[in-house]
């Protein structure tokens, strides 16, 4: 059986995640969720914000695997338990 990974990136330039992060996750995460896992790399920023934000969003289907950490350089990892 094929299964699909999502991989994406985002340079957030050492922001914190906008109030509207609702409607940004939703276009920036289009079409992620029928995936059996979904990898999200961040650039420039304090993690634990964006990670929740992520979370938040992805938490009815996918159960965060793991986080990795290199300076200011995160990965996501977010696998689908349905």
């Amino acid at each position: 059986m094929f299964q699909r990974i999502y991989v994406t990136t985002w340079n957030v330039g050492f922001s914190e995640p906008p109030d509207d992060m609702a409607k940004n996750t939703t276009n920036f995460l289009a079409g992620a969720e029928e995936n059996l896992m979904i990898i999200i790399g961040l650039q420039e920023c304090k993690a634990n914000s964006w990670i929740d934000c992520f979370q938040n969003k992805l938490k009815s289907k996918f159960s965060l695997i793991s986080v990795v950490t290199m300076w200011r350089v995160h990965l996501i990892i977010d696998l689908n338990f349905l």
